[in-house]
């Protein structure tokens, strides 16, 4: 969160942080502040974008949620924001390698997320309205204390 500083002091954008605390996965925590950095830049950058499209006389604030919570035995981090959205298409292919929309973009954000989060026995699910909003749902086992300590420290 310290990245979206910036922007979130323009004031236009606003993040909304949603975690339950005290839960853990067993995963490479590089590899997984990777991902999260990826999904929300691309949602500020998203944003940024639609806020362009829209009247500079409308007083419109978009917002990311970043949630996180679980569920028996899983654990959910949940990044929506209120975007540009991608069409049908663009969904079926945004976590192809080399896959981009942006002019300067390389098209490897959202393939290596999903290398990663799988490589973390994750799963990555991304749905998307285009004008609308895009929520990236990833899904991990739940660790419990005795697990994590038992375990090589990832």
């Amino acid at each position: 969160l310290y990245l979206t500083a910036p922007v979130v002091k323009k004031g236009k954008i606003a993040i909304d942080v949603q975690v339950k605390e005290g839960l853990i996965i067993k995963a490479n925590s590089n590899q997984i502040k990777q991902v999260l950095i990826n999904i929300i830049m691309n949602g500020i950058e998203s944003m940024e974008k639609k806020l362009k499209t829209i009247s500079q006389e409308e007083n419109h604030k978009l917002q990311v949620t970043i949630s996180m919570w679980a569920e028996e035995e899983y654990v959910f981090v949940s990044i929506r924001d209120e975007g540009m959205g991608m069409s049908s298409r663009d969904l079926k292919r945004c976590t192809d390698p080399f896959f981009t929309t942006k002019a300067t973009g390389t098209g490897l954000g959202l393939a290596l997320s999903k290398v990663f989060t799988e490589e973390n026995n994750g799963e990555l699910f991304i749905e998307s309205t285009e004008m609308k909003y895009t929520n990236v749902l990833m899904k991990f086992r739940r660790y419990t204390i005795g697990e994590a300590q038992n375990t090589n420290n990832r």
